[in-house]
C-alpha cells in the first residue's frame, strides 16, 4: 500500500496486509474454526514472499469486532497465533572467491547453502568437496559445514601461479557450483573489483521486511558492497541514522568496502536514489523539492543520483487509485550531474521497449506493471547522446540482496 495507513498494531508508514472476515449471516459459535492460508493464490491475490526472522516466531495480530460496529479489540498475545518462516530443504550451493588477488595471497572460498527460495539453511550439516576448475592453488579438498556454521563456511586457499583460478564445489545431497574466476597476478592489484547490490530494502522501508540484509549479503551472497535503501513518503525522523548505524557496524567488522552510502528518496515511479560518499548530505523528498532542487543542494557533496524504474505504467496495480501512475522521463534534458541509470530491478527491465522479453514489466510478477510505448528507455537516452553508465540491481524487499530473479545470477556472466 503506497499511501501510509495505520495497521492493527497501530504503526503507520508501512505495507499493511490485513485479512478481513465478515460474517454476513448467522454467527460464529464457541469452538468454530476460521482458517487462513498464507501464500495461497497467484497474481495480485498471491501472498508475499516473507523473509526469515532470526529472532523466531512472530505474533499474528488478530482483532475482533463482536458487535459489528467497527470497534475492534486486539486479542492478547496468549490468545493469538504465531507464524514462523522456516527454510525449505537445501537446494542451492553458492561458491564465491575474490575477483583479484596477488600470487600467494591468503584468501577464502566462501560456500553457502540455500533453499529453493534463496533462504539460508542454518541447520545444514554436511561435507564440502572442492577441486580446481581452472588454474593452480593450494587448498583443502574436503571440508565440513557444522551446525555452528549456520549453513556457510570459508575454505582458505592461495593461488600458486599467476592466472585465472576457479573452483568446483560439490555438496553431496545438495548439488554443485562453480565459483566465479579470480585473476591472480604477480603483483597486488592497484584497484579492487567488488560485487554487490546497489539497491535493496529491509524492514527500515515501509514496504519491505527482514532485518539482516548485511549478514545475508556477506554470508549467503558474498557481496562486497551493499546499499540499503529506505523507501518512504516524506522525511522519516531517525531513518537515515538507523541505516548509518547498521552500515557502520557492518563495516567495522571488515565485511565490506563501501564507496558510498545510500540516502532515501521519495518512493514513487521515476524516483531518484541518491548515493553519498560519506555520512552526511541533503535530504530531498517529493514533498520538499524536485530533482533540480536536489542537484542544487548537492553542490559541494560527492554524490550520484540514479533514477529508476522508468518507462512503465502502474495503472493496474492493486493499490489505491491515484497512488501509482506513469513514469516517462524526458531524456532530451541534459545535465552533467546526471550520470547513471538503473536498467533492471525486480520490477523488470527498462533498457528498451521489449514487451515480449521475459524480463519485461509485463512478465515480472512483482508490481504488475506495463511497459509504456515511447522514447522512455535507456536506449532512447543513449540515442539522444546522453552519456550514462548503468547499474542493474535486485530492488529486493525481503532482506535478500543479491538474489537474482528469473534465472539471473552472477554465474551467468562467467559461463
Amino acid at each position: 500500500m503506497l499511501t501510509p495507513r495505520i495497521g492493527i498494531d497501530g504503526r503507520p508508514h508501512r505495507l499493511v496486509w490485513v485479512v478481513r472476515l465478515t460474517v454476513e449471516r448467522g454467527r460464529l459459535e464457541p469452538g468454530d474454526v476460521v482458517s487462513v492460508t498464507f501464500g495461497a493464490g497467484s497474481g495480485p491475490e498471491a501472498g508475499f514472499r516473507a523473509a526469515l526472522n532470526p529472532h523466531g516466531a512472530e505474533r499474528v495480530l488478530v482483532a475482533v469486532d463482536p458487535a459489528g460496529r467497527g470497534s475492534f479489540q486486539v486479542l492478547d498475545s496468549d490468545a493469538s497465533p504465531s507464524l514462523q518462516v522456516v527454510p525449505s530443504k537445501p537446494a542451492e550451493v553458492v561458491a564465491v572467491v575474490p575477483s583479484l588477488l596477488e600470487q600467494g595471497e591468503a584468501a577464502s572460498l566462501r560456500v553457502a547453502i540455500l533453499d529453493a527460495f534463496a533462504n539460508a539453511v542454518p541447520d545444514f550439516e554436511g561435507s564440502v568437496r572442492v577441486r580446481l576448475h581452472t588454474g593452480q592453488a593450494d587448498f583443502a579438498r574436503e571440508s565440513q559445514i557444522r551446525p555452528a556454521d549456520l549453513g556457510a563456511t570459508r575454505i582458505p586457499f592461495r593461488a600458486t601461479k599467476p592466472g585465472v583460478v576457479r573452483f568446483e564445489v560439490e555438496v553431496p545431497g545438495v548439488g554443485t557450483a562453480v565459483s566465479n574466476p579470480v585473476l591472480c597476478g604477480q603483483r597486488a592489484p592497484g584497484l579492487g573489483l567488488y560485487w554487490g547490490d546497489l539497491h535493496s530494502h529491509s524492514d527500515l522501508s515501509y514496504d519491505a521486511i527482514g532485518n539482516t540484509p548485511y549478514e545475508y549479503a556477506r554470508d549467503r551472497r558474498s557481496s562486497g558492497l551493499l546499499r540499503e535503501l529506505r523507501a518512504f513518503r516524506g522525511l522519516a525522523r531517525g531513518c537515515m541514522e538507523a541505516i548509518r548505524d547498521r552500515c557502520h557496524r557492518f563495516n567495522r567488522d571488515g565485511n565490506s568496502r563501501p564507496w558510498s552510502r545510500t540516502r532515501p528518496r521519495s518512493i514513487r515511479p521515476g524516483a531518484t536514489t541518491t548515493y553519498f560518499r560519506g555520512d552526511d548530505g541533503p535530504l530531498v523528498s517529493r514533498e520538499t523539492g524536485t530533482l533540480l532542487d536536489l542537484w542544487s543542494r548537492l553542490e559541494g557533496h560527492e554524490a550520484l543520483t540514479i533514477p529508476a524504474p522508468y518507462g512503465r505504467s502502474l495503472a493496474h496495480h492493486p493499490g489505491p487509485a491515484g497512488s501509482w501512475g506513469v513514469s516517462n522521463p524526458d531524456w532530451s534534458y541534459h545535465d552533467p550531474r546526471f550520470q547513471l541509470i538503473e536498467v533492471y530491478s525486480i520490477h523488470g527491465q527498462c533498457e528498451s521497449l521489449m514487451i515480449l522479453h521475459p524480463l519485461a514489466y509485463e512478465n515480472c510478477d512483482y508490481t504488475w506493471a506495463e511497459s509504456v510505448r515511447g522514447p522512455h528507455y535507456a536506449v532512447d537516452a543513449w540515442t539522444l547522446g546522453q552519456r550514462l553508465a548503468v547499474i542493474a540491481s535486485s530492488d529486493d524487499h525481503a532482506s535478500q540482496p543479491g538474489r537474482g530473479e528469473g534465472g539471473l545470477a552472477r554465474s551467468g556472466l562467467h559461463d
